[in-house]
C-alpha cells in the first residue's frame, strides 16, 4: 500500500508571498524524501507539491492572491492499509491591506479537500483562514503578529506567531513566522542563497466513507532545515533542501474523534485513543523550482 501525504500550512505559504513588496513566488513545484523508523523496519514518506499564486490586483493600498495548491503524499504499506493514497487541492486567497504608512493588515482563507478522494462528499471539505498585522520599523526592520486557524477534521487547531524581517545588513537577513517558520538567510551573492528554518505542520485528511470509515488521518511534525536559493535563469530559481525532522506522528483516527483545540502540535485536552499510530524521526531531502515575479 502507499500513501500520500501533503503538508497544510498554506496559510504559511501564502502570506510569505504578500510579505515582501518587491517579490512574489508565483509557481512552485518540490519533491521530497524522508525515511521514517518503526522497530520493525525503516519506512519512505515521499511527497509532491504544486504551487500557482496569481496577484490580481496590485495597488499602493491593496495587495489580492488567487492561487490554488495541489499536494500527496505517500508511504510504504507497513503502517497500515487504513492509509490509503491521500491527496490535497485547496485554493487560497490572500488580502493586503496598507492601513497606515507603516502598518499593514493581511486575511487569508484557504477552502480545501483533503482526502483519499474516493466517494467525495462534504465531509472531506475544510477550511483554514489567518490574520496577520504588520508594522515597519524602519527601512531595515519590520515586526508582525498574527494568528492561524484551521478547522482540522479532528478538531481545532491554533498557530499564533510573531513575524520578523530583518536585514541586518546587504547578506544576512532573519525573517518569518516564529515559530512556525522562522528562517535566517545569508546571500553569497545575487542569486545565490543559503539559509537555515525550521517548520512546523498539524494537518488532517478523511478516508473514504465506504471502504474505511470516513477515518482520519492525522499528521504532526517539526523539521529542522538547511538549504540553498539558486538562480537557474532569469526569475527561475532552484531550491535544495537537507534536514531532520525533530518530531512526527501519524495516527489514523476514527470519525467522530474530538481533539477541541490544539496549539500548534499540542493538544490541549491531551491525545486521543487511535486506531493505528507510528512516530520516528529522521533526515529530510527536498529539491524545488520557483518562478518569482519582482514589482517594479
Amino acid at each position: 500500500m502507499r500513501v500520500r501525504r501533503f503538508f497544510l500550512s498554506l496559510f504559511v505559504a501564502a502570506i510569505a508571498s504578500v510579505t515582501r513588496a518587491q517579490e512574489i513566488e508565483l509557481a512552485n513545484i518540490a519533491y521530497s524524501l524522508s525515511p521514517i523508523h518503526t522497530p520493525q523496519s525503516t519506512e519512505y514518506i515521499q511527497q509532491t507539491n504544486l504551487k500557482l499564486r496569481y496577484p490580481v490586483r496590485v495597488r499602493e493600498k491593496n495587495k489580492v492572491l488567487i492561487g490554488v495548491s495541489g499536494e500527496a503524499w505517500w508511504l510504504n504499506h507497513r503502517v497500515g492499509d487504513d492509509l490509503q493514497s491521500v491527496y490535497g487541492i485547496s485554493f487560497p486567497l490572500a488580502w493586503q491591506h496598507q492601513l497606515t504608512r507603516s502598518l499593514s493588515l493581511t486575511v487569508l482563507l484557504t477552502p480545501g479537500i483533503f482526502s483519499d478522494m474516493k466517494d467525495l462528499s462534504t465531509e472531506d471539505f475544510r477550511l483554514s483562514s489567518a490574520i496577520r498585522f504588520k508594522r515597519v520599523v524602519s527601512k531595515r526592520l519590520s515586526l508582525g503578529w498574527g494568528v492561524g486557524y484551521a478547522r482540522q477534521f479532528f478538531g481545532n487547531v491554533v498557530m499564533p506567531f510573531g513575524e520578523v524581517d530583518w536585514r541586518m545588513n546587504d547578506k544576512l537577513t532573519l525573517s518569518g513566522l516564529f515559530p512556525i517558520k522562522p528562517k535566517l538567510e545569508y546571500r553569497l551573492k545575487p542569486g545565490l542563497t543559503i539559509g537555515t528554518q525550521v517548520t512546523v505542520d498539524n494537518t488532517s485528511m478523511r478516508l473514504s466513507a465506504r471502504q474505511h470509515d470516513s477515518h482520519v488521518v492525522q499528521y504532526r511534525q517539526w523539521n529542522a532545515e538547511l538549504y540553498t536559493d539558486w538562480r537557474l535563469y532569469r526569475q527561475l530559481y532552484v531550491t535544495l533542501t537537507g534536514g531532520y525532522v525533530v518530531r512526527r506522528k501519524i495516527q489514523v483516527l476514527e470519525s467522530d474523534t474530538r481533539i477541541p483545540w490544539t496549539v500548534f502540535t499540542i493538544p490541549i485536552s491531551g491525545e486521543k485513543n487511535a486506531i493505528r499510530s507510528v512516530s520516528g524521526n529522521g533526515l529530510l531531502i527536498q529539491a524545488g523550482l520557483s518562478w518569482k515575479w519582482k514589482q517594479t
